[in-house]
């Protein structure tokens, strides 16, 4: 294995410990933390595949909707899952394709576990950091041209954060 290819590795095992962490922290509950731990493992290596490649394979989405089956709440989670994806798969089609079918798949999974709440708030941190973080970028290179950015990396930790928020539940 070359050095490069062992940084997402190390990346991924890292952050892994760390939601591991935050998730013993925050819960007391055995099946919150095991589902959070599931739904954050799936993220982590979304978000590297995402980083490194611009694309999700479908078969990385299925953890994560696996998780949502972990204390299973029907209502909001497929409330959830059209949530934050119908308003990214339209504005994909009003922007002729800026959003990509990837993100808009790994938010109706993430809202599959987080429920219509959690998901909009997750999308909306995850946006929000985006944001600032690509107006500061943007100001400080003087760069104008458009380049497409991957967006799991950003709402991966939003929607890690909702879960944490949110005590796990999906309402």
């Amino acid at each position: 294995m070359t050095r490069v290819k062992e940084y997402p590795v190390t990346a991924a095992l890292l952050l892994s410990e760390l939601s591991f962490l935050l998730l013993l922290r925050t819960f007391d509950d055995p099946i919150l933390i095991a589902k959070g731990f599931f739904f954050a493992s799936s993220l982590i290596l979304i978000e590297i595949r995402d980083g490194l490649t611009h694309e999700i394979p479908d078969l990385y989405l299925l953890p994560v909707l696996a998780s949502g089956l972990l204390d299973f709440q029907p209502a909001p989670a497929i409330e959830g899952a059209f949530t934050v994806s119908l308003a990214l798969m339209l504005t994909s089609r009003l922007t002729h394709g800026s959003i990509s079918g990837g993100d808009v798949k790994f938010m109706a999974a993430a809202g599959f576990v987080l429920g219509p709440v959690g998901v909009t708030g997750g999308a909306l941190m995850g946006l929000l950091a985006f944001w600032v973080i690509h107006l500061f970028r943007r100001n400080h290179n003087h760069c104008e041209k458009k380049i497409a950015y991957a967006m799991a990396p950003w709402l991966g930790p939003g929607c890690f954060i909702a879960y944490l928020l949110t005590g796990g539940m999906t309402a």
